[in-house]
């Protein structure tokens, strides 16, 4: 059996034990649990090169933090593990250094630095606080944060406030500069969630779930410029609910769950970086959370969290996706990490 990748899930309804392994052999495909529920909802995992896997932790009444794994094969071991009140995470990324982990905290309405090593976590050395930039009828979540590609700043989606933050990094001391924030306004009401940028480094693509709009930034000299919006093509019966927003590994393709309508959208993307939706995919469950694309950029894996399973798409040399006709049955599977 070849592990193709983890899978974090939510706990918090009593059917899943955690983080799952998913494995191929020759004609199936096996999931396996391997935290056996000693932590709680780990639903935003990433790993660095070291084989060590991060999760984010969330338990009842706002209590959270991050835990890591040592891991080898379908054996995975617990290597450190930090808790705090007021503090549930829903997003982690690392730096490219491997060095430091900022953690996305709905809702407390903040990001957190932490310093780690090669599984250790050795500490939380910032907060910063969006409770303060709160105004009448918005209240901050912040949903999602992650170092620029030329690790200069953090780029932070805070759904609530309807902005983008991009804060000067300091990549060798591992700090934020708070006061050097830049404020990017999204329309009102659109709700910015996931970010990604381009192999470049000089686009930035986010997708908005309460509007369910696509916004194109050109990021250049620690500077974010609006370049376009786009509206994809949907089912106008259905509620808008903006999901995941990934990248193909060529960066000629963009995808777009909408969970309101369990489409994947599919986009091409032009020599200046401009979208052109050219078809949406049933994802062939419901409430697509999150998808991941395998890294030669032949499949895409939908999880499916209120159906309980992870669709299987392949992906054609010109973008085309379409469904396998595979599904992996996973409990309220949230995020999928390729190995």
């Amino acid at each position: 059996m070849k592990q193709i990748c983890f899978v974090g899930t939510y706990t918090k309804y009593g059917v899943s034990k955690g983080i799952y392994t998913v494995s191929q052999g020759e004609n199936e495909y096996t999931i396996k649990p391997v935290t056996n529920n000693e932590i709680e909802n780990p639903t935003y995992l990433v790993k660095d090169e070291g084989a060590v896997l991060y999760a984010a932790i969330n338990e009842p009444d706002c209590v959270g933090g991050i835990c890591s794994y040592k891991y080898e094969g379908e054996t995975v071991n617990l290597i450190d593990k930090m808790i705090m009140e007021n503090t549930g995470p829903c997003h982690l990324a690392l730096d490219v250094t491997k060095k430091y982990i900022v953690s996305s905290h709905y809702h407390a309405g903040n990001l957190q630095i932490h310093e780690v090593n090669a599984g250790e976590i050795i500490k939380r050395t910032q907060v910063i606080d969006h409770k303060k930039h709160e105004v009448a009828e918005q209240t901050s979540h912040v949903h999602f944060a992650v170092f620029t590609p030329d690790q200069k700043a953090v780029l932070v989606c805070d759904l609530g406030l309807d902005a983008l933050y991009l804060y000067p990094f300091n990549s060798k001391t591992g700090w934020i500069d708070e006061k050097g924030a830049k404020i990017i306004k999204t329309a009102n009401g659109a709700g910015p969630r996931h970010a990604i940028f381009n192999g470049e480094g000089n686009r930035v693509y986010v997708i908005n779930e309460l509007s369910g709009t696509i916004n194109t930034y050109s990021y250049e000299g620690s500077q974010l410029t609006q370049l376009d919006e786009i509206v994809p093509m949907r089912d106008e019966r259905v509620g808008v609910s903006g999901g995941a927003i990934k990248m193909h590994p060529t960066g000629k393709y963009l995808y777009v769950t909408q969970r309101g309508d369990n489409v994947l959208n599919c986009f091409t993307i032009d020599e200046i970086g401009q979208l052109t939706w050219f078809a949406n995919v049933s994802v062939e469950g419901k409430h697509p959370r999150d998808f991941s694309i395998s890294k030669n950029g032949e499949e895409l894996w939908v999880a499916n969290q209120e159906s309980n399973n992870i669709s299987i798409f392949n992906i054609a040399k010109n973008g085309v996706v379409t469904y396998s006709g595979q599904k992996i049955d996973v409990p309220k599977p949230v995020y999928i990490e390729f190995l």
